[in-house]
């Protein structure tokens, strides 16, 4: 699931993608857009067995750019919406160095087969 994330990611900020807090090596937080995402839940939905058969991911993506960035944030929504992923703006808000970073919640599935 994560590399999938990643993938899409990908097509809007190619290279300057992030995991969680690390930026990598080619990549500056001065250098915008970019963006970071974590999984921030994974949980049982149904069980079978003492097993759990729904898994339900919880992932949050941000999206941080100089100023606000509609183009931007339109491209990330129409790669979550050709993905089939549904998603949600969690929060949007100024950092200290003036740019805007918003905030989207992805949710996805992982039924395992019995």
């Amino acid at each position: 699931m994560l590399e999938r994330i990643y993938n899409l990611l990908e097509k809007v900020a190619k290279g300057h993608v992030s995991y969680a807090l690390n930026v990598n090596e080619q990549m500056s937080t001065n250098e915008k857009p970019f963006i970071v995402y974590q999984e921030i839940s994974n949980r049982p939905l149904a069980y079978a067995d003492d097993l759990s058969l729904i898994r339900e991911h919880i992932f949050q993506i941000t999206l941080v750019t100089e100023k606000k960035d509609i183009v931007q944030e339109n491209a990330l929504a129409e790669e979550f919406v050709k993905n089939d992923l549904n998603y949600s703006i969690a929060s949007e808000f100024r950092n200290d160095d003036g740019s805007i970073s918003v905030v989207y919640e992805v949710k996805m599935e992982e039924v395992k087969d019995e």
